[in-house]
């Protein structure tokens, strides 16, 4: 939401747009324009919208699932690392806003008392992505130059939502990008952190759709 106001004199504006309230000081005279952020919701869609696959302590993949119930992010001391995509359509937000906050939800597909849950996120690097399809798919698509490590995650509850750590630095590289057109989809790519010790489990779309795992971005237009 953009707020346009001219003004003659000193005079403090309140201006509200629901739910953000913004106090402005205008000047003798001229033009002020104010942007409001513009918060947007999207979450998974489609059963090849989130997939998930597990390699071995030698680097051997094992198991590439597009319809299992939950998708598994994390590794465990022997060896084994847990990574998974998700990918989110019809992102609605112009190319180069500036990204105010980025967020995770997920939904828990198990419960799992164990602290030692890590992740890394990155972003697949590309302007529009298409659906998941094979391992090898997923091992091709380039990843962002920004990361979020999530830390520790705490024990999760089965069907209960948690959020990650913010991820603007991500969504900001990816609308910076050229080729970058609102409503396009993009990827969301996570890694277990060689520290982890443990895996927290994502509920999968093709478990129950509602509670398939939500991007929540406020961003302001340039």
């Amino acid at each position: 939401m953009v707020a346009v106001i001219l003004a003659v004199g000193i005079l403090t504006c309140t201006c509200v747009a629901n739910p953000l309230t913004k106090s402005i000081i205008l000047p003798s005279a001229g033009t002020v324009t104010h942007t409001f952020p513009t918060t947007i919701v999207v979450q998974v869609s489609a059963s090849h919208d989130d997939a998930g696959a597990w390699w071995d302590w030698a680097g051997y993949y094992h198991s590439w699932e597009l319809e299992k119930s939950h998708v598994s992010v994390g590794h465990f001391w022997h060896g084994e690392y847990y990574n998974g995509g998700l990918r989110f359509t019809n992102v609605d937000i112009p190319q180069g806003a500036t990204i105010v906050s980025a967020v995770l939800k997920t939904c828990s597909g198990q419960t799992c008392e164990g602290t030692k849950a890590r992740w890394e996120i990155y972003g697949q690097n590309a302007g529009d992505c298409n659906e998941f399809s094979t391992k090898n798919d997923f091992e091709a698509r380039p990843r962002t130059e920004a990361k979020a490590d999530t830390g520790y995650l705490p024990p999760w509850v089965e069907g209960t939502w948690y959020e990650t750590p913010d991820i603007s630095t991500i969504i900001q590289e990816i609308v910076n990008r050229p080729d970058w057109t609102p409503g396009n989809a993009l990827a969301l790519l996570l890694y277990g952190h060689p520290e982890a010790e443990t895996t927290h489990e994502i509920r999968s779309y093709d478990a129950n759709p509602s509670q398939a795992a939500v991007l929540e971005v406020t961003y302001k237009a340039e």
